[in-house]
């Protein structure tokens, strides 16, 4: 469906003026398409007190780059 713009074309019948049309092409987006819920351990952490973001360190390797 998405190599064929099929996606875009459900999304277009949204706008439709039947209402009914509508319905079915938001149920079809939402039970297909719909977007998988946020992975909350992604969100970096926020300090309160200073209303900012806390990012973790990353550590370099030891060694270097080899090619």
């Amino acid at each position: 469906i998405e190599e064929g713009y099929g996606l875009d074309k459900i999304e277009f019948l949204q706008s439709h003026e039947n209402q009914e049309i509508y319905q079915k092409a938001f149920g079809l987006i939402e039970h297909y398409f719909g977007v998988e819920d946020d992975d909350s351990s992604l969100a970096p952490q926020v300090d309160e007190t200073q209303q900012q973001f806390i990012f973790q360190q990353a550590e370099a390797p030891m060694e270097g780059f080899q090619l």
